[in-house]
């Protein structure tokens, strides 16, 4: 009996301890991945990657622009042309961050199979591993 009681008591405060799950934050980002003349637009969020492979048709380099520290132009084969830019900052320092940018008249991101359609108005990382 008194074994029975100690182990009820036991399963007790121990129920009594039990912590829900805690919840994982969730990671959102966009990032421009440019490897000499193929370029990679990906959008992660939460456990999910999609990706969008291009080619690099057009990079300019912080002497080359004015008020931007790089510009690219990507062509791909769902999305069509696309341009990132990212600004200098205030103090005149080169910046990773990017904005992407459509071509005049484009609609080729509204295609349906254009899988970064809805990632035209977020921040981008512009990441380039080129020599």
């Amino acid at each position: 009996m008194h074994h029975i009681f100690m182990m009820l008591l036991l399963t007790t405060v121990l129920a009594g301890c039990a912590q829900p799950p805690a919840e994982k934050p969730l990671v959102k980002g966009a990032y421009l991945v440019i490897d000499g003349s193929e370029a990679w637009a990906v959008l992660v969020e939460g456990s999910q990657r999609r990706e969008e492979h291009g080619t690099v048709i057009g990079r300019a380099l912080s002497d080359d622009v004015q008020n931007a520290s790089a510009a690219y132009l990507i062509k791909t084969s769902n999305c069509g042309e696309l341009q990132w830019v990212s600004p200098r900052s205030a103090s005149g320092a080169l910046s990773a961050e990017a904005r992407l940018f459509l071509p005049v008249g484009s609609t080729d991101l509204e295609k349906p199979e254009c899988i970064i359609s809805d990632a035209k108005n977020i921040a981008w990382t512009a990441l380039d591993y080129s020599s």
